[in-house]
């Protein structure tokens, strides 16, 4: 089982968020960020990975490709980390409320449960 936040705004849907670790934030990086309205996120990202690549061009050596590998493994796994988070902030910040928190086997799960009211607060 895991946990999830259920968020609610009087004029959108229901967003729920997974608490800990993100593997499609880990995989998909700026596409999940894109994917889930992290703009912010999803420049910084972009201007982190742009400037990497003028830094170390990988197409140079193989120390320069290898730093260009473990930057990328590094990145991955900080949005893997906090990529929920940045999510629920998001939510707050454009209005939504936290509901409740729900155990459950995955989101639509969460959602279902929280939709009957056995959701707990």
């Amino acid at each position: 089982m895991k946990t999830f936040n259920i968020y609610t705004h009087p004029a959108h849907e229901t967003q729920v968020v997974k608490i800990g670790f993100t593997w499609p934030g880990f995989l998909f990086g700026i596409f999940w960020m894109l994917f889930r309205k992290l703009w912010a996120h999803s420049a910084a990202l972009f201007a982190l990975g742009l400037v990497l690549g003028l830094l170390f061009p990988a197409e140079k050596d193989l120390y320069a490709l290898s730093l260009q590998l473990a930057a990328q493994l590094g990145i991955g796994v900080f949005i893997g980390t906090s990529g929920n988070q940045w999510r629920e902030n998001d939510l707050l910040r454009r209005g939504f409320q936290k509901a409740s928190a729900v155990d459950a086997e995955n989101a639509d799960a969460a959602r279902s449960l929280f939709h009957n009211g056995q959701a707990k607060n």
